[in-house]
C-alpha cells in the first residue's frame, strides 16, 4: 500500500512524466518515488540519473534501486570519486546513482549517455543553499537539465521553504505533505516538563527526570524500550555525551554478546587507534559516538548496530543527520548550537526528522533541552514554532566554477550562450545574479591563461582545468611550482595543501614544524592570506603519512582523526595528481613527474623507494617496508624470491607468500605461478 504522498505523486502525473519537486518528511517514501519514476523512464528507452549528496548515501540508495529493480534485468550503477573521466561505460547501464561531484565530471567531460537520460533526480536538493556545495550542485543540475532537455525533473527533500522558487527553477510542480509514518511530537524540556504546541498553543506535561536532563530523558527512552539520538555541536562533545551515557546505559539490558563482537571488529579495524579504543568502549555498553572523525568502516559498525537495535544510544554531530537513513524514537538536541553559532530552523527540523522509527514507534519525540525560561521562550519561538529558512543560491561564491562548467560542457562559446546559461540558474530566479561579477570572473580567468583573450573559448590550460574540476586557483598554484628551480617535499606538500580543492583539518600543529613550512611557502612565492595555519596543518598531516608514521601515532600523537586523514589522503591524492596534469600542460615535465610520484605516495603512504613494492597485490604500507628491510626491494626481487623466504616476514603464510609472490611475477612479466 502506497504512502499518502506517494499517492499524491502519481496522481500529480509521476508516472506520466511530470517533473515534481517533492518536499516531504524523512521516511515518507520518497525514494520510491524515484524508483517508479525510473521504471517508466526505463520503459521509454531512456537512462535514469540520480545526484546523491554523499558516498555513503549512493551507496545506500544504489542497494534499494537494486533490490527492487534488479530481478527485472535493470542494470544499476554507483559512481564517486576519479573526476578526469566520462565514464563512458555507463552507457550500458540504466540507472546511474552519483554524487554531485561525479555528476559534475561526467557534464565536464561531455559524457555521451548523458543525453539518454529520462529522468533528472537532485536528492536532498535544500543543500543547494549548502556554501560548499551548493554552488556544485545548481550548476551541474543546471547543465543537466539544459543537456537532456526533455527529461523529468524529481527535486527530493524533506525542508523546502521557499518550494515555489525551487519549483520553478526545476520547472517543476511543487508537491507538499507533512503525512509521516509515525507521529512526530517537537518539544523543548525544561525543569521537568516538556512543552509542546498543540494546535499552535503551548501546552505542556510533567516528565520524571533525575539529575541532568538528557541522561534522564534517554534513561526513560530506553526503559520505554526505544533509542535514543543525542545531538552534538562538536566531536569532541560527541565522544564526551557517549562515555557519559556509557557508564549507565551499559548497567542495563542489553545485548552484551552483540555488542561485544561490534567492540572487537572496530579494535581489529582501528590496531592501536585510541579513537577505537574508546569507541569500542562505549559500544560494549550500548552507546557509540558518531562524527566525520571516524573512518566509513567504523561509521558502518556503527550504524548496523543502531540499526539491528544493539546501540541503544548514538551521540553524532550532523554528519549523522546529513547521511544515511538512521532514525531513533527520541532525538535530544542538548545545545542547540552548531559549532559555535546558534542552529538554523533548517538544521533543527533535519535532526527532528530523525526522531520516529516506522514499524517500531507510534511516535518520536525530538527534545530541545533549555536551561532557562528565556531560552524555553526562545527555542518554541525559533525552532517548534518557526518555518526553515529559504534556500538561496550560494553561487555567487563560485561564479568561475560556473563560468568553467558551462564551457567545459560544450554548452557556452559565446558570451550570448553564457548569458543564456547563467539565466536558468536559481541564482537568476532569485534575483541574485550580477553580470558585472561575472564580466570580473571573466576578466579574472584570462589572466590567469583559462580562457583566450578575446574570445570565450578555453585554453589548452584551462581545459584541463575544467575536466579535472579543480580550483583555478590550482592552475596558478602549478604556474607558480613551474616556476620553482628545486623542488623539494616541503614545498610540494604546501602547494598541494594550498589548493582550495583541499578543506582543512583541526589539529594543533607542533611549533617545531611551523618555521619549516613556513620558508616552504616563502620559497614557492604564495601568499597565504591569512590561511597558512590551515595550510600548514594539512601539509604536515600529509608529511607525516607519507614518511611512513603509523596511523596510530598520528591520530594518537598528533591528534589527527583517522577520518580526517582518509579525506585528506584522497583529496590530496587526487591534487597531486591535477598538478601533475597541469605541469604537462605548461611543458615542466620533471616537476610533472615529480608530483605524479607523490600522488602515489600519498595513495600508498610511503617513500619514494616502497612505491614499487606496493603495486604488489596483498602489499601495503607496513608489509612493504617488511620486505624492503628483509632484502626484497623490487618487484622482480619479490617474484624470484623462494616461498620460504617470503614465509619469513611477519604475520605472512604460505598461503598469502604464494598470493604476493604470484602476483610479483605476473608484474615482472614471469606468468604466474602455480605453487
Amino acid at each position: 500500500k502506497l504512502y499518502p504522498p506517494q499517492a499524491q505523486a502519481i496522481e500529480a502525473g509521476l508516472l506520466d512524466g511530470e517533473s515534481l519537486l517533492v518536499s516531504t518528511p524523512t521516511a515518507s517514501g520518497k525514494t520510491l518515488l524515484a524508483v517508479l519514476a525510473a521504471a517508466k523512464a526505463l520503459e521509454k528507452g531512456y537512462k535514469a540519473l540520480y545526484l546523491s549528496p554523499l558516498r555513503a548515501l549512493t551507496s545506500e540508495k544504489a542497494e534499494y534501486f537494486k533490490r527492487i529493480l534488479e530481478p527485472l534485468d535493470v542494470k544499476v550503477a554507483a559512481v564517486s570519486r576519479d573526476y578526469d573521466s566520462p565514464e563512458e561505460w555507463l552507457k550500458n547501464m540504466d540507472v546511474i546513482i552519483a554524487t554531485y561531484e561525479k555528476a559534475d565530471s561526467c557534464v565536464r567531460h561531455r559524457s555521451s549517455w548523458l543525453k539518454d537520460v529520462g529522468l533528472i533526480v537532485v536528492d536532498e536538493v535544500h543543500l543547494l543553499a549548502d556554501e560548499e556545495r551548493g554552488p556544485r550542485l545548481e550548476v551541474t543540475a543546471t547543465a543537466l537539465m539544459k543537456i537532456a532537455s526533455g527529461a523529468q525533473r524529481l527535486g527530493l527533500s524533506a525542508t523546502v521553504t521557499n518550494y515555489e522558487e525551487i519549483a520553478g527553477w526545476l520547472r517543476a510542480k511543487p508537491l507538499l505533505s507533512n503525512w509521516r509514518p509515525t507521529e512526530l511530537r517537537e518539544c523543548v524540556y525544561y525543569d521537568g516538563r516538556l512543552y509542546y504546541l498543540n494546535s499552535g498553543k503551548l501546552e505542556s506535561e510533567e516528565v520524571k527526570v533525575v539529575g541532568n536532563p538528557m541522561i534522564g530523558l534517554t534513561i526513560n527512552c530506553i526503559l520505554d524500550g526505544g533509542q535514543a539520538m543525542i545531538y552534538a555541536h562538536s566531536r569532541r562533545t560527541s565522544e564526551s555525551y557517549a562515555q557519559k551515557m556509557a557508564e549507565i546505559v551499559g548497567a542495563l539490558a542489553i545485548d552484551r554478546e552483540g555488542l561485544r563482537r561490534d567492540a572487537e571488529m572496530i579494535r581489529a579495524e582501528g590496531r592501536g587507534l585510541e579513537m577505537a579504543e574508546n569507541l569500542a568502549s562505549c559500544v560494549e555498553r550500548g552507546v557509540a559516538f558518531h562524527h566525520a572523525g571516524l573512518t566509513y568502516q567504523f561509521r558502518k559498525i556503527v550504524e548496523e548496530g543502531f540499526l539491528q537495535r544493539r546501540l541503544k544510544v548514538i551521540c553524532a554531530t550532523p554528519t549523522l543527520a546529513a547521511g544515511v537513513n538512521i532514525p531513533a524514537r527520541m532525538v535530544i538536541i542538548p545545545e542547540a548550537k552548531k559549532s559555535v553559532r546558534d542552529m538554523s530552523v533548517m538544521e533543527y527540523k533535519q535532526l527532528a526528522g530523525r526522531a520516529g522509527r516506522p514499524g517500531f514507534d507510534r511516535v518520536g519525540y525530538s527534545v530541545i533541552i533549555a536551561t532557562s525560561k528565556r531560552r524555553l521562550t526562545t527555542y518554541v519561538r525559533r525552532y517548534l514554532s518557526g518555518e526553515p529558512e529559504p534556500i538561496k543560491s550560494n553561487l555567487l561564491r563560485r561564479v568561475s566554477w560556473a563560468i568553467l562548467a558551462s564551457m567545459s560542457s560544450g554548452l557556452v562559446e559565446s558570451e550570448a550562450d553564457l548569458e543564456d546559461f547563467m539565466a536558468s540558474t536559481l541564482l537568476k530566479i532569485q534575483g541574485l545574479y550580477d553580470p558585472g561579477l561575472v564580466h570580473q570572473e571573466l576578466d579574472f580567468l584570462r589572466r590567469i591563461g583559462i580562457i583566450e583573450p578575446d574570445s570565450l573559448t578555453l585554453t589548452r590550460l584551462g581545459r584541463r582545468i575544467a575536466e579535472l574540476c579543480v580550483d583555478p586557483i590550482t592552475a596558478i598554484l602549478a604556474k607558480r611550482i613551474s616556476s620553482v628551480k628545486a623542488l623539494e617535499e616541503d614545498i610540494a606538500l604546501i602547494a598541494v595543501s594550498a589548493s582550495p580543492d583541499i578543506s582543512p583539518i583541526s589539529y594543533e600543529v607542533p611549533l617545531h614544524m611551523i618555521d619549516s613550512f613556513t620558508s616552504a611557502l616563502e620559497r614557492l612565492g604564495w601568499s597565504a592570506e591569512g590561511r597558512e595555519m590551515e595550510i600548514i596543518g594539512k601539509a604536515f598531516a600529509l608529511k607525516l603519512w607519507v614518511n611512513e608514521v603509523s596511523e596510530e601515532t598520528i591520530s594518537n600523537a598528533y591528534g589527527i582523526a583517522p577520518g580526517d586523514l582518509l579525506i585528506l589522503k584522497e583529496n590530496a591524492e587526487w591534487v597531486s595528481s591535477a598538478i601533475a596534469e597541469l605541469l604537462l600542460v605548461l611543458r615542466n615535465h620533471k616537476h610533472a613527474l615529480y608530483f605524479m610520484e607523490l600522488s602515489e605516495r600519498i595513495r600508498h603512504g610511503v617513500k619514494p623507494e616502497l612505491l614499487q613494492l606496493c603495486s604488489i597485490e596483498g602489499v601495503g604500507r607496513v608489509r612493504a617496508r617488511m620486505l624492503y628491510n628483509s632484502g626484497l626491494r623490487t618487484v622482480e626481487d619479490v617474484a624470484k624470491a623462494p616461498l620460504e623466504k617470503l614465509m619469513e616476514i611477519p604475520r605472512m603464510g604460505r598461503d598469502l607468500a604464494y598470493r604476493i609472490k604470484n602476483s610479483a611475477r605476473i608484474l615482472a612479466g614471469l606468468g604466474g605461478e602455480a605453487a
